[in-house]
């Protein structure tokens, strides 16, 4: 099953719920009413899924009262996303995208606000690299810290 309303971001999934919620989108839902209303950059397939979910029974009501908590769920999973960062480091490879870790240590060393967990076969510079780490634990005593 694919989610609904596939890229649509959750502020278009807003201005569409609040659009059907004051009238200003009536059934029949098609691609230039969905575009007068919102900015959506795949107005022809909002409005077919629009549309299809009309003709199953949904109401315009129930259909605004979908968007807004669709919206909802979305802007969670970003906020769940900005919160939980899985990096990979190391030696650039062809076709493979990696970052300098040390770069990426030092920012999330000295970005983390709540815990650390650091995990690793090998150190080589400890003082140098752990140096970030050291003093945000020193800015924020309660910071838990697992090697």
């Amino acid at each position: 099953m694919t989610p609904p309303f596939p890229g649509a971001p959750p502020a278009v999934l807003r201005v569409v719920a609040s659009a059907l919620a004051q009238g200003r989108l009536p059934l029949p839902f098609t691609p230039a009413a969905v575009a007068r209303v919102s900015r959506v950059p795949e107005a022809a397939a909002f409005a077919v899924e629009l549309q299809a979910l009309a003709e199953r029974g949904w109401t315009v009501e129930s259909l605004a009262f979908f968007l807004h908590a669709v919206a909802f769920e979305r802007e969670a999973a970003l906020r769940a996303g900005d919160v939980i960062e899985l990096v990979w480091t190391g030696p650039e490879l062809p076709g493979a995208a990696s970052r300098d870790t040390g770069v990426v240590v030092r920012e999330l060393f000295t970005s983390a606000r709540l815990s650390v967990l650091v995990s690793g076969c090998a150190v080589y510079g400890g003082r140098e690299i752990f140096a970030p780490l050291a003093d945000t634990m020193d800015r924020l005593p309660g910071l838990a810290v697992r090697f």
